[in-house]
């Protein structure tokens, strides 16, 4: 203590206890230990889970879940508070994947999105009658920071009437047709020689995922898709994707509700949409 205040030394200086939670670099992250429901190797049914608390300021909560030991992550996905209300409860919903399961471990922590993951369509090398199809996607608002470095872009590329299918979560194969594929924006592109644009392709696969969109458009849209590119197939992963920390306190995390059993309803159920994940 010193003057009143908390003070603790590190290597680039003392660091003094703040009055506010203003400008802060750091962000609330907890992760209990496993929960056993059902004893060290008991069988359980985990159907909900329910974290509880206080809103305090504008922030992203993050959850990750791991099962039966395994350090790894199974789920990890952000979700926006409602109602933002400042002093309000904090309340989300969420069934885990994998409720049938030994022990479940649950780790939240308080983000805001720093940079939202793009892919620049420049690095797939798609040949037109000009320069290279060069254009920038972003991921969707719905993946926010790290969540969008999991977005993918494969565009197969076949001679005929023109015809661009767009379909989320699949590959398109000229081989083997529509494959599903998590995460995955599947682009089918057909066209005859010097008549499908690059501004046409944009419109499609923009008009046709949720995953993604169209940030910066290529500069010359006229151009078109080179004869050459039919039979090819090219891809690519959104990146750069990452969080920050709140600038404020975020929330006050007050517990963590578990719904495990066959029996219906233990936990309060009677949510908000928004305020399920």
């Amino acid at each position: 203590m010193w003057t009143g205040t908390h003070v603790y030394l590190t290597a680039t200086g003392p660091k003094q206890q703040q009055s506010t939670y203003t400008s802060l670099t750091y962000g609330q992250d907890v992760e209990p230990a496993w929960v056993k429901p059902n004893g060290m190797m008991g069988a359980s049914l985990c159907r909900r889970l329910q974290p509880f608390g206080e809103y305090r300021s504008a922030f992203l909560l993050r959850v990750r879940i791991a099962y039966n030991y395994d350090p790894t992550y199974i789920e990890d996905f952000v979700w926006t508070p409602s109602p933002a209300t400042v002093g309000g409860p904090l309340q989300m919903m969420h069934a885990p994947a994998r409720p049938r399961c030994e022990a479940i471990k649950v780790r939240l922590t308080a983000v805001t999105e720093l940079v939202r993951a793009t892919l620049a369509t420049s690095t797939l090398a798609v040949s037109t009658s000009g320069t290279a199809w060069s254009s920038t996607w972003s991921a969707a608002a719905a993946k926010p920071g790290e969540m969008g470095n999991a977005v993918s872009m494969a565009i197969a590329f076949e001679s005929g009437a023109n015809l661009v299918d767009v379909r989320d979560h699949f590959t398109y194969s000229t081989a083997g047709g529509w494959v599903p594929s998590l995460n995955r924006i599947g682009v089918r592109v057909r066209s005859a020689a010097g008549t499908l644009t690059v501004a046409a392709l944009e419109t499609a696969i923009a008009a046709g995922t949720a995953l993604a969109t169209l940030t910066a458009a290529d500069a010359t849209p006229s151009k078109t898709i080179s004869a050459a590119m039919a039979g090819t197939t090219v891809s690519g992963s959104f990146a750069s994707g990452s969080y920050g920390s709140p600038t404020g306190e975020a929330l006050k995390l007050t517990g963590l509700g578990l719904e495990v059993g066959v029996e219906k309803a233990t936990l309060y159920t009677g949510l908000a949409r928004a305020q399920k994940a």
